[in-house]
C-alpha cells in the first residue's frame, strides 16, 4: 500500500546481484558455459564492475583450493571457523571439487589473475574479456 521509492529497489536489485554472483560460481564449477555467460551479462546490465566478477571467481576458486588442501576428514564447521566463511558456502564449493584437480583449480586462478591484470592495464573490450574469461574457466 505505500509507495515504492529507491531503496526499496536497490534492495532487491542488491540481493539479485548476490544471488547471481553464487549462480556464476556454481555455473563455472560445473561447467556450464551458457549459463554462466548469461548471468554475467545480466551482472553487467546491472552495472555490476568486471574486476568484482573476476573477484568472486577469483575467491571461488580459492575456497575450493583451500578446501582440497584441508586433511581428510576435516569437518566443514572446522573448515568454515578456520577460513571465516560459512558452511553453507562451504558445502556449495564443496560439491564441486571432484571436478577440480589442484592442478586445475591453480590454472582457474591464475587465468583470473591474467584478466585482473588486462582490465586494470584498460582493456577496452570487457564484454568480450570476459566472455572468452568465463569459457575458458569453464572448460578447465
Amino acid at each position: 500500500g505505500s509507495r515504492i521509492n529507491r531503496n526499496d529497489v536497490e534492495k532487491i536489485v542488491g540481493f539479485g546481484k548476490l544471488e547471481s554472483i553464487f549462480k556464476l560460481q556454481d555455473f563455472v564449477g560445473r561447467g556450464q558455459t551458457s549459463e554462466a555467460l548469461a548471468t554475467v551479462e545480466q551482472l553487467l546490465l546491472w552495472n555490476e564492475k568486471p574486476i568484482r566478477i573476476l573477484a568472486s571467481l577469483g575467491s571461488f576458486y580459492l575456497t575450493m583450493l583451500r578446501l582440497k588442501r584441508q586433511p581428510q576428514g576435516t569437518s566443514l564447521d572446522r573448515s568454515a571457523a578456520q577460513f571465516g566463511l560459512s558452511p553453507f558456502y562451504l558445502k556449495k564449493c564443496g560439491t564441486h571439487l571432484r571436478r577440480f584437480s589442484e592442478s586445475k583449480i591453480l590454472m582457474a586462478l591464475d587465468l583470473t589473475s591474467q584478466k585482473e591484470m588486462e582490465i586494470k592495464k584498460g582493456a577496452s573490450s570487457i564484454r568480450p574479456l570476459l566472455s572468452t574469461y568465463i569459457s575458458q574457466l569453464c572448460s578447465v
